[in-house]
């Protein structure tokens, strides 16, 4: 369904933007310092491996039942502990977007 099309959307796009610009700008300190690499891209590098991971559980559910809302909060219930890193990349969006204008 549409939750598992843009969770695997936001995966990809994230994994895209990790690959080509947070990785590379990681590697060149005299580029951007190190704590504004972080600053931009909070930790996305955490949040992409979970990602994959609650699309990957969602598919798994949604193969296994009739109506694919029946699983969609128990498979978010096993991942609660670990949304908590969306917290930290929700709170430093508004610097990180400051900072990229």
């Amino acid at each position: 369904g549409e939750l598992i099309r843009s969770e695997t959307e936001f995966s990809r796009d994230m994994s895209t933007v990790i690959r080509l610009y947070m990785e590379p700008l990681s590697r060149k300190p005299d580029l951007l310092a190190s704590e504004l690499v972080r600053t931009l891209f909070s930790n996305l590098d955490a949040i992409v491996p979970l990602s994959q991971q609650i699309v990957h559980s969602l598919e798994q559910e949604v193969a296994q039942q009739e109506n694919e809302y029946d699983q969609i909060g128990a498979v978010f219930l096993q991942f609660m502990d670990f949304l908590k890193v969306y917290k930290m990349y929700i709170s430093t969006l508004p610097l990180a977007i400051t900072m990229y204008r």
